[in-house]
C-alpha cells in the first residue's frame, strides 16, 4: 500500500535495503509494551472528560486561535499519546515505517519553537496528521461539524460514541461539538488559514450520484454508484432510487456494479436498499476487529461491550439514546481467536492488538430478484469506508468476482472504531481509527484493502469485463471501448 508520507523518522524512504530500513525503525519490540503505556488508561478518562465538556474547558478562551508555545507543545504531546496508546492505524505504520509517535515526539515539539503564527502551527498539526495518516485517522476540518456532512453527522448519534461516552454524557457532547465548530468558524484567523483546505467529499443527490445502463446488445446490466455521500432523496422518494432498474435487472444475463473512485459516506443506502433484494434467504456477514492491547486499548474494547447489548441475538444500542435504524441487525462478541480460515493474519501486528471481536450482521431478503446472472464488481484503490464494506459484504456472501485493484480499505471496521478527540486549548477535531479490521484472509484491512479475483489496472476494467463476458458466450472480444445505453432508472409511470 502507498502511503503518502512514505518516510523514515522524517526522511524519504526509497530502495533500502532490509537491513537498513530495520535499522532506520530503531530497537524491534517482542512485547506489545510501547512508552507511554503506562499512562493511556488515565488519558482514555481525561479523553472522555475533555471530549464531554471541552467547550466548558475552553470557555476562558475567547480566541483559540491565540496560543502561547508550551499550549501548542502540550496539545502535540497530547496527540500523540492519543495516537499511540489507541491508534490501530499506528500499528501498521510502525511496521511499515518505523513511525512511533512518542518516539517521535522530540521532533514535532523541537518544530513548535520556529513556528511565528497560528498558521503555522495549523500546518504543523496537518504535517503530523499526514505523518501517522491512517484513512479514517486524521485532522478534521472544522466546517465538517458546521455545515453537518456524513463524516460528521454520524458524530451527533450513539454509534460515534459507543466506544468513548457514557450515556449521561451524549446530549451534552453533541451540542459542545457544534459550539466548537462555530467558534472555530466564526474566528476570522481561523477561517483565513482554513479557507484553502479541503472540506472532505461532497454530497451529491442519488441521480448526481448512481447511473446506470445497458450493453448495446442488450444482454448486461451496468450499475455505478460514485459516492455514498448522499443528500436528498430519490424522486421516488427512496435513498439510491434504483428500485425499477433493480426490478427489471431478471431481463439481463449479467450485472456489472461499478464502485471505482467511491470514497464511502453512509452505510445505510446499500444496507437497505441494495442487499436485501440480491439474497434470497437470511444471510451473516461477519467482520472481525480488535482494539490496542494497551490499557486504553483494553478500556475502548470493554468500554464497547459494555455500550452494547444483545436481545435475542440481535445488537441493541444504549435504550437511552438514538438508536440507529441498522443497529438491531448486528451482534457484536467478543472472541478468543480468530477463524481458522484466516491464514494470513500479520504476526508482527498480532503483539500491539487485544483479542477479536466479531460483528454479525444479519441480512433479510427485502423484495428479493432471484437474479441467477453473474455479478461482476469493479474496485481501485480508491474505494473505502463505505464502499470498502459494500465490498466486504459481497465478497464474505460470495455472490461478485471483483475485477480491478485492491480497495483502499479500512471498512471492516466500520464506525465502529471513530473516536473524535478534541485538542483542548484550540478544539480542533482529530479522529482516530480505534479498531483493526481483518480482511477475509486474515490480513490489514487497513494496510490491503479488499482483495481482487482479478487484477486490472485504471481504466480497463469495465472493457475486460465485458470481453470475458462475450468469451464466455463464445463471442468474439471487442477492441473498441463499450458505450452503455440509459437503463431503467427512473420511478415507472402509475
Amino acid at each position: 500500500m502507498n502511503k503518502p508520507h512514505q518516510r523514515c523518522r522524517g526522511r524519504i524512504l526509497l530502495l533500502i535495503p532490509l537491513f537498513l530500513l530495520t535499522a532506520c525503525k530503531g530497537p524491534q519490540r517482542t512485547d506489545a509494551s510501547w512508552p507511554g503505556q503506562g499512562d493511556s488508561a488515565a488519558v482514555f478518562e481525561t479523553m472522555k472528560s475533555r471530549t464531554a465538556h471541552g467547550a466548558t474547558y475552553r470557555s476562558l478562551r475567547p480566541d483559540p486561535t491565540v496560543l502561547s508555545k508550551e499550549e501548542m507543545k502540550e496539545e502535540i504531546a497530547y496527540l500523540l499519546m492519543i495516537l499511540e496508546s489507541f491508534g490501530t492505524d499506528v500499528v501498521v505504520n510502525n511496521r511499515l515505517y518505523g513511525f512511533v509517535p512518542t518516539l517521535d515526539q522530540e521532533q514535532w515539539l523541537h518544530r513548535v519553537d520556529a513556528l511565528e503564527s497560528f498558521a503555522d502551527y495549523y500546518h504543523l498539526l496537518l504535517d503530523i496528521s499526514k505523518h501517522y495518516e491512517g484513512l479514517r485517522t486524521r485532522l478534521l476540518h472544522p466546517e465538517e461539524a458546521l455545515l453537518g456532512l456524513p463524516e460528521f453527522k454520524t458524530l451527533q448519534g450513539a454509534k460515534e460514541y459507543a466506544a468513548t461516552l457514557k450515556a449521561t454524557q451524549i446530549s451534552l457532547a453533541q451540542t459542545e461539538y457544534q459550539k466548537d465548530a462555530q467558534v472555530l468558524w466564526n474566528n476570522t484567523q481561523m477561517k483565513k488559514v482554513l479557507q484553502e483546505e479541503p472540506k472532505g467529499p461532497r454530497n451529491q443527490t442519488p441521480e448526481e450520484a448512481i447511473h446506470t445502463g445497458v450493453t448495446e446488445d442488450g444482454k448486461t446490466a451496468y450499475l455505478q454508484l460514485e459516492t455514498f455521500y448522499l443528500k436528498g432523496r430519490a424522486a421516488d422518494g427512496s435513498l439510491l432510487g434504483i428500485g425499477n432498474f433493480l426490478d427489471h435487472l431478471n431481463n439481463y444475463e449479467t450485472l456489472i456494479l461499478d464502485l471505482r473512485g467511491n470514497p464511502g459516506g453512509q452505510m445505510r443506502p446499500w444496507r437497505e436498499e441494495l442487499l436485501p433484494r440480491l439474497i434470497e434467504k437470511t444471510r451473516f456477514v461477519d467482520c472481525y476487529v480488535a482494539a490496542r492491547d494497551t490499557p486504553a486499548g483494553k478500556r475502548v474494547r470493554q468500554d464497547l461491550l459494555d455500550r452494547l447489548q444483545s436481545e435475542q441475538g440481535r445488537l441493541l444500542y444504549d435504550k437511552t439514546l438514538n438508536q440507529d435504524p441498522m443497529a438491531v441487525s448486528k451482534r457484536f462478541e467478543s472472541q478468543e481467536h480468530l477463524p481458522s480460515l484466516m491464514g494470513s493474519p500479520n504476526l508482527q501486528d498480532a503483539p500491539y492488538l487485544g483479542p477479536p471481536l466479531r460483528i454479525r450482521d444479519t441480512l433479510e431478503p427485502k423484495k428479493p430478484i432471484h437474479f441467477k446472472g453473474k455479478i461482476y464488481l469493479l474496485a481501485d484503490v480508491q474505494v473505502t469506508g463505505s464502499s470498502d464494506t459494500l465490498t466486504h459484504y459481497l465478497k464474505s456472501l460470495g455472490i461478485v468476482t471483483v475485477v480491478g485493484k485492491p480497495s483502499k480499505g479500512d471498512g471492516v471496521a466500520q464506525d465502529f472504531g471513530i473516536h473524535r478527540m478534541v485538542l483542548p486549548h484550540t478544539g480542533l477535531i482529530f479522529q482516530v481509527q480505534t479498531l483493526y479490521g481483518y480482511n477475509l484472509d486474515g490480513s490489514s484491512n487497513y494496510e490491503r484493502g479488499n482483495a481482487v479475483d482479478d487484477f486490472q489496472e485504471n481504466g480497463v476494467e469495465l472493457d475486460h469485463v465485458l470481453n470475458l463476458i462475450r468469451k464466455e458466450r463464445g463471442e468474439a472480444p471487442k477492441k473498441t471501448k463499450e458505450r452503455l445505453k440509459e437503463a431503467w432508472h427512473q420511478p415507472a409511470n402509475p
